[in-house]
């Protein structure tokens, strides 16, 4: 009997078949430094 918590993929993907990344908020959008 096998359990994970962690899964990891290495390598690279043929850039025809993937996705565009979506849109990510900047850093100054995203965080506040107190």
């Amino acid at each position: 009997r096998f359990k994970s918590d962690f899964l990891i993929n290495l390598g690279y993907g043929d850039e025809s078949k993937l996705t565009p990344r979506a849109p990510r908020l900047a850093f100054e959008q995203a965080c506040q430094i107190v």
